[in-house]
């Protein structure tokens, strides 16, 4: 049976489902629920709402299990805004259905599109008629899982089935980046985990997540949403439960220590030094 993916389209997509084949076909554009449901139920077919990146006319597929077009399995697809194949790139070595994210794959920083896998340590820049190598991430006393490259579709889903249960296992589910600053979401094992890098100075802490909360000093994590070009955009919502007493900034605590339960979230702007 083929296996399909239903992309689900960031708003202001004329159609909010993209069906694919895993060859990287279009099968089908969906713009309504129900279809989206009948679709699901009908096909061997699951939702990916991090893997499609709309930038500039520009569709970014990414699939864990690769697209399998003429030029061999590949993470990434490129097409126009029609949907016409532009540019596939980076081998798919290794391939699994799943995909556990928080954020898109695929993100731009002053223009310039770069997507993750989020078992590896790799970030590559994506082009029109290219994909090269832009960073590797590294994290001192802690390490990406060794991938194997050349097993059988029933091995590596062997393989992930260990990975899961592994206490060490190492993965970035969500990448924020602006001009100075990474911000990486990471689960080691199933322990939440936050990453900040500099770029400027190549340097990196990490934080387990009541550290990095005590870092913060706002009596809460805030969770990262987006970036600018100079500020990692972070959100507090009233969910979060915080006490105003706890907060370092005493402006800060006049704010958020009133939230109720219906008050739109607070976007908070950081930068770090």
């Amino acid at each position: 049976m083929m296996y399909f993916k239903l992309y689900v389209a960031p708003s202001g997509v004329a159609s909010r489902y993209i069906a694919l084949e895993t060859i990287g076909s279009l099968r089908v554009e969906i713009d309504s629920p129900k279809t989206e449901y009948e679709y699901i139920m009908h096909k061997k077919c699951t939702v990916d709402y991090t893997g499609l990146f709309v930038f500039k006319n520009r569709y970014y597929f990414f699939s864990n299990s690769g697209f399998e077009k003429s030029r061999g399995n590949n993470y990434i697809m490129v097409t126009d805004s029609l949907f016409n194949p532009i540019f596939e790139g980076w081998k798919c070595n290794f391939r699994t259905h799943q995909f556990l994210s928080v954020a898109e794959n695929t993100y731009n920083v002053n223009n310039r599109v770069f997507t993750h896998h989020y078992l590896q340590p790799y970030i590559y820049e994506i082009t029109d008629s290219n994909c090269k190598l832009h960073a590797t991430l590294s994290f001192e006393g802690f390490a990406f899982p060794a991938l194997p490259g050349s097993s059988s579709d029933q091995e590596q889903s062997q393989y992930m089935d260990e990975l899961d249960n592994s206490s060490e296992k190492i993965a970035a589910y969500g990448i924020f980046e602006s001009n100075d600053i990474r911000f990486i979401q990471l689960f080691v094992g199933k322990r939440p985990y936050f990453a900040i890098h500099n770029k400027m100075t190549n340097m990196s802490a990490i934080f387990d997540a009541k550290n990095y909360v005590n870092s913060m000093g706002l009596d809460a994590g805030p969770l990262p949403v987006g970036a600018t070009g100079e500020e990692i955009v972070c959100m507090i919502t009233a969910s979060q439960k915080i006490n105003r007493e706890n907060i370092r900034d005493p402006a800060f605590a006049e704010i958020v220590g009133n939230m109720k339960e219906d008050d739109n979230p607070v976007l908070c702007f950081f930068k770090w030094k």
